[in-house]
């Protein structure tokens, strides 16, 4: 009978699954600037806003499929495993993604903070999402934060960026988005005044 080594096979299985949730955030950038949390225990998690609201997610199984069949593993290399597992890390990746997209979506129906555009772009469209985005800003700069990403299809992304571009030659649209921003850093400061600071 031939030895099992359970410690060995249990120390690559971890180094196995840290390299592919190593992977989830590079094969999907839109996930890289998302913090993740492991809770090991109970069915669900509270989210609390920061307007102090809060919501209850239920945890929901997900399953990604990696077979490496007896043949295959007398033959594999390490760069083809290594390319099996990041197919893995792609798979795991989409599931997140579109349950962020979808959890994200619901969110924004639940208050209002929708923009139907009807089929096609308009200016006052674009400042209407501008209108409804949390900005948070650099107190040494009084510039706004980076913290949030437009996600959409490259098609459509294409389209969008040439009428952007075009509006932006528009004083008028110009004048509205920075109206727009003086909005937001003095709602911003009113925020930051009414933060409790610890003692």
């Amino acid at each position: 009978m031939l030895p099992d080594f359970p410690d060995l096979k249990r120390r690559v299985n971890t180094r196995l699954l840290r390299f592919v949730r190593e992977q989830v955030p590079i094969v999907a950038p839109l996930l890289r600037d998302v913090s993740a949390y492991t809770q090991h225990e109970g069915r669900r998690g509270e989210l609390t806003r920061a307007d102090a609201s809060t919501d209850t997610t239920l945890f929901k199984a997900a399953h990604f499929r990696f077979e490496l069949p007896k043949e295959e593993m007398h033959t594999i290399d390490l760069a083809s495993l290594r390319r099996r597992l990041i197919e893995l890390a792609e798979q795991i990746a989409a599931h997140q993604s579109h349950l962020m997209l979808t959890r994200v979506g619901e969110a924004a129906a639940a208050v209002g903070n929708e923009v139907n555009v009807g089929g096609e772009l308009k200016p006052e469209h674009l400042l209407d999402v501008m209108r409804k985005v949390h900005v948070d800003f650099d107190p040494a700069t009084n510039k706004p934060k980076p913290g949030f990403s437009w996600v959409m299809h490259p098609d459509t992304a294409t389209k969008v960026i040439a009428k952007v571009q075009e509006w932006e030659k528009d004083p008028a649209f110009m004048a509205e988005l920075s109206r727009i921003e003086d909005q937001q850093r003095e709602a911003w400061r009113a925020r930051e005044a009414r933060r409790i600071l610890a003692d």
